[in-house]
């Protein structure tokens, strides 16, 4: 893969990843090839998107002094991610914009950047065996993660025993209830 081709990619999974966040702001391609460290000359960066502004998947700001400004059309994430997809030989290109993290599972891993102190968890395929149908239950992940807590309160005995013994709360209790009527017959001068 020559530079121009490296670059286009780098700044095409960019896109799509700022493209996930959908905060409606078009960020200056210069600096969004440096918040994800994608090295190359400014002309290279600022004319990567050619393609993907021919097909009308971007929304493209160019001003006189060449500075050029670009982000996803939000009805064309599918088709963006679509390319991604198939340029990076992945099934899967999952971002989380709240936990900092991208997962997928791409072949082609000189394409894929991510911003500093993001996480990037990669995972392989499993190939079914020939004549081997993947079930639908199968986790398409190699790893699967469950939930093996189940919240049960009830608590049973074979023999369910009253208590025998008043706890020392009851004995504050009733020790409030005779100071209370001590008090009551002293204030109505019984006592």
């Amino acid at each position: 893969m020559n530079s121009v081709e490296r670059i286009r990619g780098q700044m095409q999974v960019a896109l799509v990843i700022e493209g996930h966040k959908q905060t409606g702001a078009i960020p200056n391609l210069l600096e969004l090839a440096s918040a994800y460290s994608i090295k190359g000359e400014p002309a290279l960066i600022n004319s990567s998107i050619k393609g993907w502004e021919n097909e009308n998947l971007l929304i493209v700001s160019r001003t006189l002094d060449g500075k050029v400004a670009a982000a996803l059309r939000h009805d064309c994430i599918a088709d963006a991610l679509s390319h991604v997809l198939d340029s990076l030989g992945a099934e899967t290109f999952k971002v989380d914009w709240s936990k900092e993290e991208i997962l997928t599972d791409a072949t082609n891993e000189a394409l894929i950047v991510a911003r500093d102190g993001w996480k990037l968890l990669t995972f392989e395929r499993e190939c079914a065996a020939p004549g081997k149908q993947p079930s639908d239950s199968a986790s398409p992940l190699p790893f699967q993660i469950t939930n093996n807590f189940t919240p049960v309160n009830n608590i049973t005995s074979a023999n369910p025993q009253p208590a025998n013994s008043v706890s020392w709360a009851g004995w504050v209790g009733a020790m409030i209830g005779i100071i209370a009527i001590v008090v009551a017959l002293w204030i109505g001068g019984k006592i």
